[in-house]
């Protein structure tokens, strides 16, 4: 739906600029001003499209959520060194198989 809008309001200002009889700069000027109102027409409106769906403040928040796993991700792993060092570290009885932690 919403690429069938944008192609619609991509093609619009050419659909109707071709209609249009009494321009006789030649065509190849005529496709280029098209094609530079097409392309700031797009631009508009995918600014506009952007704001309305708040993508921008979506990919914020990502972001920000991003950031904040690594943080936990790296707090847990320094956590698993202190405690690998932590059970090395006790003294374990030499017979008993659940004080083995090398398998």
């Amino acid at each position: 739906m919403k690429k069938s809008i944008t192609f619609l309001f991509a093609t619009l200002p050419v659909m109707a600029f071709a209609q249009d009889g009494g321009y006789t700069a030649g065509p190849v000027i005529g496709i280029l001003i098209g094609l530079a109102l097409c392309v700031g027409l797009f631009l508009v409106l995918r600014s506009l499209m952007l704001w309305y769906w708040k993508i921008d403040s979506i990919v914020r928040n990502q972001e920000m959520t991003n950031e904040i796993l690594k943080s936990i991700s790296k707090s847990i792993e320094e956590g698993n060194k202190i405690n690998k060092q932590t059970l090395n570290a006790t003294p374990k009885p030499a017979d008993d198989p659940r004080w083995d932690f090398t398998k």
